[in-house]
């Protein structure tokens, strides 16, 4: 039955489970091909209506957790008539959704494995909700591999061309704690790694002091020990540093988060961060991010 079920998820994602490298194997992106797919960034005006969408953005490297994090709160939605005071009333992006939680949903011991994304797969999901007082709202995640910001952490060229981070209402930026709290030779290189990144947006000017972030830990129920807990407790402090460092300002709240337990109250309490609608003052700016940024580079 697992072999069934990989040789399924290498068939939905364009995965070549042979080759062992991760690509997809579909030159122009499985969005391409698959109905109601996520999208790509240059369609993120295709979800425009009369109000502007809320963006959100989630970044971090390969086996972060985002995936994980985005099938859980997909499941949430779908689970419950009326999650955090919001109804989900519809997505175009269900197929998006559904394969990031494909694995979550067969495997036997019911814990999440979900299948990562692939480097140059399409990243943006769409959500519409619905408020107790009926008013409707639009949220949209742009869930990207972790191997896209690996490259960004050494190229501007890939950096400059990224519309989302530049204009996210939220970025939620993870770090696998389970890693975090290894030796500190793993920490260091978790620490590299986002000092890359963050180096290379801010010198894009993708990133201000304006910009509203917060830091998730990821798979926190594997940070279990004593020893491994006081290690979290001074790493956390040192990379949120960095980030204070590089990006003008501490994040606005740092979550220690269980994806695969859909109770987890810290987990929660990111959901509904994200899923509540923007401010009237958020939502006044430029609607159209893609035209705007032609506009710029005329």
């Amino acid at each position: 039955m697992g072999e069934q079920v990989e040789d399924i998820i290498n068939i939905i994602t364009g995965t070549d489970s042979t080759s062992g490298t991760g690509t997809n194997t579909n030159a122009n992106g499985i969005g391409q091909l698959l109905f109601c797919d996520a999208r790509s960034q240059s369609e993120l005006n295709d979800f425009i209506d009369s109000e502007r969408p809320k963006l959100v953005a989630l970044v971090g490297f390969a086996n972060y957790g985002k995936s994980t994090f985005i099938g859980t709160l997909y499941e949430l939605l779908i689970q419950n008539l009326n999650y955090s005071g919001y109804s989900f009333v519809d997505s175009d992006t269900y197929v998006g959704f559904e394969r990031r939680v494909f694995l979550r949903r067969n495997n036997d011991e019911d814990t999440s494995d979900t299948k990562r994304n692939v480097l140059g797969e399409n990243d943006i999901l769409n959500l519409m909700l619905r408020s107790n007082e009926g008013k409707f709202h639009q949220v949209l995640l742009s869930d990207r591999s972790g191997e896209t910001y690996l490259k960004y952490t050494s190229s501007d060229d890939e950096v400059k061309d990224d519309l989302v981070i530049e204009n996210a209402d939220l970025l939620v930026f993870f770090v696998d704690a389970e890693a975090d709290t290894q030796n500190l030779a793993v920490h260091n290189l978790i620490v590299e790694k986002y000092e890359g990144l963050l180096t290379r947006l801010k010198a894009q000017h993708k990133i201000t002091a304006s910009v509203s972030y917060i830091m998730v830990f990821t798979k926190i129920d594997k940070v279990v020990s004593d020893e491994r807990r006081e290690k979290l407790t001074d790493r956390k402090k040192k990379l949120s540093a960095i980030f204070t460092e590089n990006i003008g300002k501490e994040p606005d709240q740092i979550y220690e988060v269980n994806s695969t337990d859909l109770n987890h109250d810290a987990l929660n309490q990111v959901f509904e961060k994200i899923i509540s609608p923007l401010t009237s003052v958020e939502a006044a700016k430029e609607l159209d991010w893609v035209r705007m940024e032609i506009e710029k580079q005329k």
